[in-house]
């Protein structure tokens, strides 16, 4: 496909496409196996349906930090419709892969005296250690007890510390330290109504916070997602209950 092509369609395919419009707005024939096929340096190209069920495809530019890097799968999030993320694999993975593992991270309570250390790191490291194991963060990921809810004086960490670490002590990690290995197989993360505490009385989410650390996708809502690979469209609904 030369440069000329290549061109219009990163211009044309910036919203969803169908191969039809595709191929006369390029004045030339486009098939969906040849647009499930391409690959250009530097962008994703996005597979999805639309509400008829025909293929559509987008084109979006690649990140080039380092955690964009190591990730085997781009995302877009949809500016007008709020919790709605697209996940996209690299034909690099699901040439290789037969499956995506999903295992969610909910209800950590991180900090809290009572909290399942152990446990918490087993599942980081398996996921850490599984090539098609990803995560998502479904919330109340840390105890975050404030002086006006329960569980205050149940805390063996500060909020503070439960997302950062307590200083000079690296036997008590944070969070993003502890999520850090496993980043790259974050999809996206939602609060629940542990850190939803600080954002009624703060308008601060500490989630949010490491979100932005770790370069996770947050949402402040539950989410809808496309899961998109082998050609196909896997549907998600998440939300802290």
């Amino acid at each position: 496909m030369n440069s000329n092509i290549i061109e219009k369609l990163i211009v044309f395919c910036s919203s969803p496409r169908t191969v039809e419009a595709i191929s006369t707005y390029i004045g030339s024939r486009m098939t969906v196996p040849a647009m499930s096929e391409l690959q250009i340096p530097g962008f994703t190209v996005f597979q999805n349906r639309d509400s008829k069920q025909c293929p559509i495809f987008m084109i979006k530019p690649r990140e080039t930090t380092d955690i964009a890097k190591a990730r085997m799968w781009n995302f877009w999030r949809d500016p007008k419709v709020t919790p709605l993320i697209w996940v996209q694999f690299d034909p690099a993975y699901y040439k290789k892969q037969d499956r995506v593992l999903l295992k969610v991270l909910s209800d950590v309570h991180l900090g809290h005296i009572e909290h399942n250390s152990k446990k918490f790191l087993a599942d980081i490291k398996l996921i850490q250690d599984t090539p098609n194991m990803f995560t998502t963060l479904n919330g109340d990921m840390i105890e975050n007890g404030l002086k006006d809810t329960h569980g205050t004086f149940d805390q063996i960490l500060t909020p503070e510390e439960q997302v950062w670490g307590r200083e000079n002590d690296p036997s008590q990690p944070g969070l993003v330290k502890l999520l850090w290995p496993i980043r790259h197989k974050i999809w996206w993360a939602l609060p629940g109504n542990h850190e939803q505490r600080s954002s009624r009385s703060g308008n601060m989410c500490p989630l949010k916070a490491a979100c932005k650390v770790l370069d996770v996708p947050y949402f402040k809502e539950p989410v809808f997602a496309d899961l998109l690979t082998w050609n196909r469209v896997f549907n998600i609904y998440a939300q802290h209950g």
